[in-house]
């Protein structure tokens, strides 16, 4: 499968998802995980194989920042839907890290309507190609091994009255 815009096509409005599954309740963790390996499998298929690209399923190594690592040195990050996909994808902090850290060896594989017609975009080195913002917390640290460049004001001990 070539990676070019021309093989995808856009969802419709009849595609569109809401999250929930046809009786109108959110699909279970269960749902979701066959979803994933079902999208894993499409992936494999018309995307990697064909290319003569093997995996190491990285999924359930925690902090890794990618589902998959290939034999092409490139970590690939999975998110699979039954459906159309939101406009807005979540990485987690790691996912994050190993985005900022492998750039042009990282990819993001979005695989919509695994339980339809299915639809696999490739996006190489989203933290480039794509707008992103924070949506939770920021940490810093090492702030204190760079406090001489800060200013700094220095006081008296004080007494507080009661």
């Amino acid at each position: 499968m070539q990676r070019s815009p021309a093989n995808l096509r856009a969802p419709t409005n009849d595609d569109r998802g809401k999250g929930k599954t046809a009786s109108g309740k959110r699909p279970s963790a269960k749902h979701n995980f066959k979803i994933e390996e079902w999208g894993l499998e499409i992936v494999k298929k018309h995307y990697l194989d064909p290319e003569g690209i093997r995996i190491r399923d990285q999924r359930l190594v925690p902090r890794v920042g990618a589902d998959l690592f290939c034999e092409d040195g490139v970590f690939r990050e999975l998110k699979t839907f039954g459906r159309a996909a939101t406009d807005e994808i979540n990485f987690t902090a790691s996912e994050y890290e190993r985005a900022r850290t492998s750039s042009e060896k990282y990819e993001l594989v979005i695989v919509e309507h695994v339980l339809g017609s299915p639809v696999i975009r490739v996006v190489p080195n989203p933290l480039k190609n794509l707008s992103y913002r924070p949506v939770g917390e920021i940490r810093f640290v090492g702030w204190k091994a760079l406090q001489s460049e800060f200013r700094t004001i220095r006081l008296e001990a004080q007494t507080h009255e009661p």
